[in-house]
C-alpha cells in the first residue's frame, strides 16, 4: 500500500509539473502576442495616429497585460501545487523507507530468534544423547 501511495504521489507530482510547464508556455505565448500586437498596432516613428487608434491600442495592451497577470497567477498556483506534491511524495517515500527498515529489523530479529530456537533444540538433542550415552556407559561399568 505504501508503494502504491508513493507511486500515486509521483504521478500527481508529474501531473503538477506538466500543469506548471503548460501555464508557463501559455504566459510566454501571451507575452509574445502582446509584443506582436504592439509592433503591429503602434505607428512607426514619425507617423501620426488618431487619438481613437491610440486608445484602441492602449485598451488592447491593457487586456493583454491583464491576461499576462492572470497567467502569472496561474503559474504561481501551479508552483505551489508542485511544491505541495513534492512534499507529499517526500512524505510517502519517508513512510515507505521507515516501514522497510522496520520490516528489515523484524526479519533480522526473527532470524536471530529462529537460530536461537534451533540451537536450543540441537542442544536439547545433544543433552539427551549425552545422557543416554552416559547412562549406558555407567551401566556397562557397573556390570563389569
Amino acid at each position: 500500500m505504501r508503494q502504491k501511495a508513493e507511486r500515486d504521489a509521483a504521478i500527481e507530482l508529474a501531473t503538477a509539473n506538466n500543469s506548471e510547464t503548460a501555464a508557463r508556455l501559455d504566459k510566454d505565448a501571451l507575452a509574445e502576442q502582446r509584443a506582436e500586437a504592439r509592433d503591429v498596432m503602434l505607428p512607426a516613428p514619425g507617423q501620426s495616429q488618431t487619438i481613437g487608434a491610440i486608445r484602441q491600442v492602449a485598451f488592447l495592451m491593457e487586456q493583454l497585460d491583464s491576461q499576462i497577470v492572470g497567467a502569472a497567477e496561474v503559474i504561481a498556483a501551479a508552483e505551489r501545487n508542485v511544491q505541495e506534491k513534492q512534499w507529499m511524495l517526500g512524505e510517502r517515500v519517508r513512510d515507505r523507507r521507515v516501514l522497510d527498515r522496520l520490516r528489515d529489523r523484524q526479519l533480522e530479529s526473527w532470524k536471530v530468534e529462529e537460530a536461537r530456537a534451533e540451537r536450543d533444540v540441537m542442544d536439547g538433542i545433544g543433552r539427551t544423547r549425552f545422557m543416554d550415552t552416559g547412562g549406558q556407559t555407567s551401566q556397562t561399568n557397573d556390570e563389569s
